[in-house]
């Protein structure tokens, strides 16, 4: 009928997708479509405070038919991506997808201070990336078993706690500096956790 079906890739969060809007990369570049959401004047009471599982999620482009959709390059494993955004208010950035384009961010910079006075540091600094990471870190184990480091050092986001919905939980704020974590812990799914090296942590 023209409506497109999606399915979760990583840990996309449901709560977030009604009405958003979204891109498909198609085999003719990238369109524009909506997640498609009933208007409130028709939606229960009970459902108001609903999350609307993914499998009953579809996405709106204008299309009639699904051959339509297929003639503009939409076929099934199709990707789909939030819409791009991007602003700016003084130092603070607002975008999708800053994690973990921050921590690449970040390792960069690092590796391009070590380039500069790389007559001075003792060590063979290798700098790696991954996907995956989510799913058990299995992107970066290929790297691993490659460069077998004596040390790694993970660069990633980590969520500041001064905003109303997570005051009290921890003291971390933003643009306050780094955080170095001491433990964390998914506890869902493929989500491991991750207790780092005391020694390395304490350096």
């Amino acid at each position: 009928d023209g409506f497109i079906r999606i399915q979760r890739n990583g840990g996309i969060p449901e709560k977030n997708l009604l009405g958003l809007n979204v891109q498909m990369m198609t085999d003719k570049g990238l369109m524009t479509g909506l997640i498609g959401t009933r208007s409130h004047h028709l939606t229960s009471q009970e459902e108001r405070y609903q999350v609307v599982p993914i499998m009953d999620l579809y996405i709106d482009c204008g299309f009639s038919s699904a051959e339509e959709a297929e003639k503009a390059g939409i076929h099934v494993g199709t990707p789909v991506v939030y819409q791009r955004t991007f602003y700016v208010n003084g130092s603070r950035i607002f975008s999708n997808a800053l994690d973990d384009r921050i921590g690449l961010t970040s390792i960069l910079e690092v590796g391009r201070r070590i380039a500069e006075k790389k007559d001075t540091v003792d060590a063979e600094v290798w700098i790696g990336t991954s996907v995956q990471e989510e799913w058990s870190l299995r992107g970066v184990i290929p790297l691993t078993r490659a460069v077998k480091p004596d040390a790694v050092l993970c660069c990633d986001m980590y969520p500041a706690t001064d905003t109303p919905d997570l005051t009290g939980s921890a003291d971390i704020a933003l643009g306050h500096g780094p955080v170095i974590s001491e433990y964390n812990f998914h506890g869902r799914g493929t989500l491991m956790g991750l207790i780092p090296d005391a020694a390395l942590r304490n350096t």
